[in-house]
Parts: C-alpha cells; sequence; structure tokens
C-alpha cells in the first residue's frame, strides 16, 4: 500500500481535529484510523515521504490534542505518537520539533483548570490520580523521542526558563539525560554552552527534586565532554566535586597547580577533617551510649535482687525480734525497787533547810498521812 491511503487518514484526522466542536468520540477514531493506515504502509527506504505524509497532523496535535483535558485523548496522542517514533526513528524530527514543547506542557503533574473542568469533576484525588497517569504517559512519550529521534534541543531548553512547573523542569532535565546517553557527540557539540548553563542553574535550584534529576544529566555531561573537566569542576557543590573527583583522575580535572586544581585539593581537606569528624562524635556518642546502657542493667539488677532478697529480710527482722524479747524482760527484771517514803522525806527536809522561808510542817503531815495509809 502507498503512501496515498495514509495521507487521506490524516487529512481527514485534521480536519476533525480543526472542529472546535468535535469531541473526544470524534478525535479518537480519527487517530486510530490514521495509525491503522500507518501500520499498512511500507516505511523501509520510504520513510522521509511517510514523513512528509504525517507532518499535516503535528500542527492540529499540538494545539488541539496536547491541551485537551480529556485523558483518553491524551493518552491516545501519545501512544500514535510513540508508534511513529519507534518505526521511522531520526526521520521523524521534523515532526518531532513541532510536538516537544506542547508534551511537556502536557506533562504538568498538578495542571491548572478553567471553571468548565471543575464543575465537571469536584474530586481533588480523582484530579491527582488523571494528573499522575497524564504524566507517565508524557514521559514515556518524550523519552522515545529523546532516545530514537532527534530534534532541536534549544526549544525545550529555553522553555526550561520559561515555565515555572517543577514537574515540567524535571521532564526537560531528563530529557537532557537521555539526550547526552544517546546522541552523538557531533550532534550535542552546538548545545554545550546552553547544557552548562542549564545544568549549573538546576545543580543549584532550590527544589530537591530538580536538584536531584540534574545529577544525572551532569554525569553524562561530564562523561561526553570529559575533557572539559576543568571547567566543570567549579559547577556541583564540594560534596559533588568530591564525587567527580573519585570518578575521574585527576589528570582529567586538572594538571596544574591553577585555581581548579586548589579548589579540588580544598575539597578533598575538607571531606577529610570532616570524616575525622564524623568519625570522633560517632565514638562519643557509642561510648555514651554504651553508658547509659550500663546504668539501665545495674538499675535493673538492683531492682531484681531487692525484689528477691525482701521475703529474706523480713524473716531476719522477725528472728531478731524474737531473740531480743527474752532479753527485753530480763533487763526489766533487774531494775532495783522504788525509793522509800522515809527516804523521800528526809530529802524534802533537807531541801527545806536551805530554804527557811518554807513551811516545814507540810512533810510530817504528808510523812503521818502516808504511815496511816
Amino acid at each position: 500500500m502507498t503512501t496515498a491511503l495514509l495521507s487521506t487518514k490524516v487529512a481527514a484526522c485534521c480536519e476533525t481535529l480543526s472542529l472546535q466542536e468535535a469531541w473526544v468520540f470524534a478525535k479518537k477514531p480519527e487517530l486510530k484510523a490514521v495509525r491503522d493506515a500507518f501500520g499498512e504502509t511500507p516505511c523501509e527506504s520510504n520513510e522521509t515521504i511517510v514523513v512528509d505524509a504525517l507532518l499535516p497532523l503535528a500542527a492540529p496535535m499540538a494545539e488541539n490534542l496536547l491541551p485537551s483535558w480529556h485523558t483518553d485523548t491524551i493518552q491516545t496522542t501519545c501512544a500514535l505518537l510513540v508508534t511513529f517514533v519507534t518505526v521511522l526513528g531520526v526521520y521523524f524530527r521534523p515532526f518531532t520539533d513541532q510536538v516537544v514543547v506542547p508534551l511537556l506542557n502536557a506533562g504538568r503533574k498538578m495542571r491548572r483548570r478553567n471553571m468548565d473542568e471543575r464543575l465537571a469533576n469536584t474530586n481533588l484525588s480523582e484530579w491527582k490520580l488523571v494528573d499522575q497517569m497524564l504524566w507517565q504517559s508524557v514521559e514515556t512519550c518524550l523519552d522515545m523521542m529523546s532516545s530514537k529521534s532527534r530534534y532541536d534541543l534549544l526549544p525545550i531548553l529555553d522553555h526550561y526558563d520559561a515555565c515555572h512547573s517543577v514537574s515540567v523542569q524535571c521532564l526537560v532535565l531528563r530529557q537532557v539525560e537521555i539526550v547526552l546517553g544517546s546522541w552523538t557527540k557531533v550532534e550535542l557539540e552546538p548545545y554545550f554552552g546552553h547544557i552548562r548553563d542549564l545544568l549549573h542553574n538546576a545543580m543549584h535550584d532550590r527544589h530537591l527534586d530538580i536538584r536531584m534529576t540534574a545529577r544525572g544529566a551532569f554525569s553524562n555531561f561530564c562523561h561526553t565532554w570529559s575533557e572539559h573537566m576543568d571547567e566543570l569542576a567549579h559547577i556541583p557543590s564540594p560534596h559533588m566535586l568530591n564525587l567527580l573527583v573519585d570518578c575521574y583522575t585527576r589528570h582529567d580535572i586538572s594538571t596544574t597547580n591553577g585555581p581548579t586544581s586548589a579548589a579540588v585539593d580544598m575539597v578533598e581537606d575538607i571531606m577529610v577533617e570532616e570524616e575525622d569528624t564524623q568519625d570522633v562524635v560517632e565514638g562519643k556518642d557509642v561510648v555514651g551510649r554504651v553508658d547509659e546502657v550500663l546504668d539501665v542493667h545495674l538499675s535493673l539488677v538492683m531492682y531484681l535482687l531487692v525484689f528477691l532478697t525482701a521475703p529474706l529480710w523480713s524473716l531476719s527482722l522477725l528472728l531478731v525480734g524474737c531473740l531480743l524479747w527474752p532479753v527485753g524482760i530480763s533487763t526489766k527484771a533487774q531494775i532495783g525497787p522504788m525509793p522509800s517514803v522515809d527516804l523521800l522525806c528526809e530529802d524534802q527536809r533537807s531541801r527545806d533547810a536551805s530554804d527557811p522561808k518554807k513551811d516545814t510542817r507540810g512533810c510530817g503531815e504528808k510523812q503521818r498521812r502516808i504511815q496511816l495509809a
């Protein structure tokens, strides 16, 4: 089958997509018809003609399909693009140049919705699930384009600074990482300065997701341009620079005593000091933890001994009490008799004699009363 049928199906699909009143149920059959016609068209040694037949579909797809908020429409579009890229490869570049940026915009994990969209679905959890599904479809499509096909990198590199979505910026960095690992160095040479500046900003971004994604791209960037390691050593943080020192030889980074070599030496010294300090702190922590554990164990042992020996203490106190009870009785028996009344009166008269003003008759009367009694 020639490309005539494919061109006819593409024209019919473009006409349907250009209609504002065309609903999702009218768009999906047209896209499937284009996919079936593409599957029946021989593409070997005829890639350029096939791409020319598909190219009229690029603009309506970028303007009407990818900005849509219908999940099925975007997923069907991404699946169709993956089919095109898998078969055509690098020949699909003219088509890819027109849809790569709209694909990035469709990959927002949380998209802004208008009033009609909010009224159609008020469930926030369903919004998040739909956005996650769309993001996965877009990521798969972009990864296939970046690895199998080719496109102009400048639009997506400029789009990184223009957009304010962390998820979209992570998608851009993801494509840069794939491109650096898939394209040849000759193809990447025109974008060296742009990629270097992009990675410099991303490596120092305030969002953790962006910094983590940029590290993978920066690793591929250093592997591609290892001869520029002396210049690239200024981009990462000191900890990342230490990883570069471990991965690449000192000859690759610097062969002189220039500022980069001094910076590398300083970073190495700092890292060694940090490791030594960390070892000392960890040693102190271990000693402190051992002391705490010993204190706890000794306390438990003491409580256990007290619990086990408490009945013995009670029994010993009882035995001591039984032994001392007869001794107490014998001690009471040895106490002498009380002094007699005569001795008391005599003592009273001696005190009265020392005081002449006091009447001494009271003592005699008390003595007679005691004798009569």
